[in-house]
């Protein structure tokens, strides 16, 4: 028993390390973003808020999806509603899981290069805890706005 309630302590350690990790790179970048409302970040589900703030607009290929800093944290409330309704709501909350990895590479994107931003991307899907480092590591830099002629722009086609 002594065990179980180590292990679980470890776990909630871990995770709240990762948690703060994730606050503190979010609302760093979104400091040097000159996002309003930083401090939003540590607040779980509103975390999305100031991603969507420092990304500005959801692209997807010639389209582009305007507030994501509202669409984001929506979106994560409605995938609680999703889950009564069956196949349909599996293939919304697929098509959410698309709108977040879209979002992400959009925010490694305005802090790397494309190719990293990529690699960035693959591997906080393959290894979720990779993205509070990743974010950490971004949280004292600022990011480079790409107009539309940019070749770097982070628009996924």
């Amino acid at each position: 028993m002594m065990i179980l309630i180590l292990i679980w302590f470890i776990l909630i350690l871990i995770c709240l390390t990762l948690y703060l990790l994730q606050a503190l790179g979010l609302y760093g970048m979104g400091k040097n973003a000159e996002a309003k409302h930083n401090w939003i970040a540590f607040f779980p589900i509103l975390s999305m808020y100031v991603v969507g703030k420092i990304i500005k607009k959801i692209k997807i290929g010639k389209y582009a999806l305007p507030y994501p800093e509202i669409i984001l944290p929506a979106t994560v409330l409605a995938c609680f509603f999703l889950t009564d309704l069956g196949m349909i709501g599996a293939l919304l909350r697929l098509c959410i899981a698309i709108l977040y990895v879209i979002s992400f590479y959009q925010l490694y994107a305005l802090y790397r290069t494309n190719r990293i931003a990529v690699l960035y991307t693959v591997i906080s899907i393959i290894i979720p805890i990779s993205g509070p480092f990743f974010f950490f590591k971004m949280r004292k830099e600022k990011p480079v706005y790409k107009d539309e002629s940019s070749p770097n722009v982070p628009v996924l086609s």
